[in-house]
Formats: C-alpha cells, structure tokens, sequence
C-alpha cells in the first residue's frame, strides 16, 4: 500500500509542476491575445465584481472540502450527500444575499462603476452554486491523489474562460464577455468534475453525518477568514481609490 502511495504521491507532483507550467503559457498568451479585444476599464471592472464574489465563496464551504479529504475512513454515501447538500444550500443563500447587496455594492465604488454593473455583478453570483455541483468530486479526487483528474477539470475552466471571452469579444461585447465566460467555465469545470469523478449524487441534511465534518472543516475555515479579510482590505480600497 505504502509503496503505491509514494508512487502517486511522486507521480501527482509531477503533474501538477506540469499543469502549473503549461496553464501559465497559456494564461500568458491567452491573457495577450484578450488584452488587444477588451479595453482596460472591462478587466478592472471584472476584477472587482469576481472579487466580491470570490469573497462570499469562502462561505459556501465551511472547510467541508478539506474535512472530506483530511478524514481518516472513506467517506460514506450519507456524508457526501449531506455536506453537498449544506454546500449547495450555502451557496444558495449567499448568492441570495450577494444579489440583494449588489446595488450597495456598485454604489460603494462610486463612478469607478456603472448602473451596468450591478446586472454584472448578479450575473457573476451564478458561479457560487455553480462551483459546488462539482465541490464534493473534486474533494474526492484529491483525497485519493487524482491530480491527473483535477487537471483535466481545471484544463477546462482555463480553456472555456479564456477561450470564449475571444468570439464574445469579437460581438462587442466587454465586460459581459468576461462574466459569460467564467459563468460557463465553471459550469464546464463542476460536469466535468462529476463526470471524471462520479460519486452516488443525493439530497440529505443529518447532522449526524455532518457532525464530525464541520467541526473538523469550520476550525479550518476560520483561519481563512481571517487571512482573507487581512488581504481583503487593500484590494477594496484600490478598488474605490484607483
């Protein structure tokens, strides 16, 4: 057993040293070939609204990813169905509240934004439930050192949110082709994940299968709270001080 570990612990690292190599290229020449579609104030207005979006995803987890791979027994049936189903519904209501604060929020940048904006900014809030379809396969394909996988599904989410920012440019549009695009990336990126990592998808909400894992997973999410909101402060206030 041990030796077989060793071989997909070594084997996992070179692909990922691989992956990192290779999507940074492509990122790299994708990221040119956008730059000369897209004016700058598209990039800084996407940079922002994914950035408030990034910032609620962190509460959509509650560390439930982690407590799934770090668990000493394979996780039952009942346990992945219950932390997607918390997951699924986390994501549901911060969605819910990011879309009711999303005029406060435009507003709070002042002229750096638009009225347009705030539909952006909605629009983009599909991502949260979007990622957490694919959250507990992904959990369980790096539990068992998948890495091979995981590329794969993040291969897809680069090819689709960089690949069709370039035709939806080409129509005219700006910001709205960088809020499409992520859309459908991480929609690409969760199907794959279940696809290459499928699992026996259910509904249930026990707290006795939850127990243990939010315990575990809620004292990981805290100390990323907290490092999230020491590195949250500067990127707001250039945001509305450029």
């Amino acid at each position: 057993m041990f030796p077989q570990l060793k071989h997909k612990a070594v084997s996992g690292t070179a692909i990922l040293i691989t992956k990192s190599l290779v999507f940074q290229v492509f990122n790299t020449g994708s990221n040119i070939i956008i730059a000369r579609l897209l004016i700058p104030q598209a990039f800084g207005v996407f940079a922002i609204i994914s950035f408030v979006v990034t910032i609620f995803s962190f509460f959509c987890d509650i560390g439930l990813n982690i407590a799934l791979i770090q668990k000493q027994t394979e996780p039952t049936t009942p346990e992945l169905r219950a932390v997607f189903t918390l997951q699924f519904l986390l994501s549901l209501l911060s969605s819910l509240i990011l879309w009711l604060l999303a005029p406060i929020i435009i507003a709070y940048y002042g002229s750096q934004l638009d009225t347009n904006t705030t539909l952006q900014l909605r629009l983009l809030v599909l991502t949260l439930p979007l990622t957490t379809i694919g959250n507990v396969s992904r959990a369980l394909a790096e539990r068992h050192l998948q890495y091979v996988k995981v590329t794969l599904a993040d291969f897809v989410n680069l090819l689709l949110a960089k690949g069709l920012v370039i035709p939806l440019a080409l129509l005219g549009l700006t910001v709205p082709a960088l809020v499409i695009s992520d859309i459908l990336a991480k929609l690409g990126s969760s199907l794959t994940y279940l696809i290459l990592s499928p699992w026996k998808f259910g509904l249930s909400i026990k707290w006795k299968e939850l127990k243990p894992l939010v315990s575990f997973g809620l004292a990981y999410q805290l100390s990323v709270w907290v490092l999230t909101a020491g590195g949250a402060v500067l990127p707001i206030y250039i945001g509305k001080y450029p």
